[in-house]
């Protein structure tokens, strides 16, 4: 039966759900490089919504000072630690990932579609201004079963290509990432990828 949208996902922070840590420094690696990504492929300035921020860590790695970062996540007790640890990076809130309001200069989802009963790739689309980008990750690898036992669903890179194309995303380009943490186009990487990250544009 698929949750109510309203309720709160509120895990333990603890839980073995989320990259839980005071500085990006303590996240794994693997989390760090997509922002580390992100930051590279992001507009230098404008308003940057992190979609599924968890503890907030990604705002810090973003943060050039020029750009004007929020993060949201459903979690209460997530957003209770970026506050407090992120802050001085960006503004966190409590929010539905799927219903994103007001217009972005670009739209970051790392490790959170996995997590929603129903993506709204549709409203995430709107949300952009024309142009505007969104870069987004799934990772890939499902076993053993219960490092994916908090996913809704796993992706594939075509399922979730197709998915963006319905939404009215255009100009699609995909990256593997390896074991190494590093971030390749490289078609050897997507053969065996510990996630895959794409940017597409409205």
């Amino acid at each position: 039966m698929p949750r109510d949208p309203a309720q709160v996902d509120d895990l333990p922070l603890h839980s073995g759900a989320r990259q839980v840590a005071p500085t990006p420094e303590g996240v794994n690696d693997w989390h760090r490089a997509r922002y580390r990504f992100a930051a590279w492929h992001l507009p230098s300035g404008g308003r940057i919504l992190d979609i599924g921020c968890g503890c907030g860590y990604g705002a810090a790695v973003m943060d050039n000072k020029r750009r004007f970062i929020t993060g949201i996540d459903h979690s209460p007790s997530a957003i209770r630690y970026a506050r407090r640890h992120y802050g001085k990076h960006a503004a966190f809130g409590v929010r539905d990932c799927n219903k994103i309001e007001g217009t972005w200069d670009a739209l970051v989802a790392f490790e959170i579609i996995e997590h929603l009963e129903a993506p709204d790739f549709g409203n995430w689309h709107d949300a952009l201004r024309p142009g505007a980008p969104l870069i987004a990750s799934v990772p890939q690898r499902v076993a053993p079963a219960a490092d994916h036992r908090f996913h809704l669903k796993d992706w594939t890179l075509d399922e979730l290509c197709n998915a963006l194309r319905r939404a009215a995303f255009g100009l699609i380009a995909c990256w593997a990432q390896t074991d190494s943490a590093a971030i390749t186009m490289d078609a050897a990487a997507f053969d065996d990828p510990v996630a895959i990250i794409v940017k597409a544009v409205a």
